[in-house]
C-alpha cells in the first residue's frame, strides 16, 4: 500500500503504463495515492503495535472494495480495475487465513 500509494503520488502515469491505463493528469489519481500512504502508515503501525484487531475489519474491508471496483470495472470504469480487486481479494484473504491460523491453538 505504501508503494503504490507514493507511486500514485509521485508518477501517477508511469504506474498506470504498468497496467495498461491511459495517462492523466488529474489531480483525484494523486488524491488516490496520498490517501494509500496515509492507510499503509495505519497498518504499518498496527504492525509495530500488534494490533491484530485492525486486521480482522481489513479483511472485511478488502473484500468490499474487490467487489465495488469489480462491480466498476463491469460498469463504468476502465478493466484493469479488476486486477486491483484481484490484490484486495488475495491480499484479504491471505489475512483472513494467517489469522486464522494464528488463532489455532499449537498441537504442542
Amino acid at each position: 500500500m505504501l508503494v503504490l500509494g507514493v507511486g500514485l503520488l509521485v508518477m501517477p502515469n508511469l504506474v498506470f503504463s504498468i497496467f495498461g491505463i491511459e495517462e492523466t493528469n488529474e489531480v483525484w489519481i494523486r488524491t488516490t495515492g496520498l490517501l494509500l500512504l496515509g492507510y499503509g502508515a495505519y497498518y504499518w503501525i498496527a504492525v509495530r503495535a500488534g494490533l491484530t484487531s485492525i486486521y480482522r475489519a481489513s479483511v472485511w474491508v478488502r473484500w468490499g472494495i474487490a467487489l465495488g471496483l469489480t462491480v466498476l470495472a463491469l460498469t463504468t470504469g476502465p478493466w484493469q480495475l479488476v486486477i486491483f480487486a484481484a490484490g484486495d481479494l488475495l491480499g484479504g484473504s491471505w489475512t483472513f487465513f494467517a489469522l486464522r491460523s494464528a488463532d489455532q491453538p499449537s498441537a504442542a
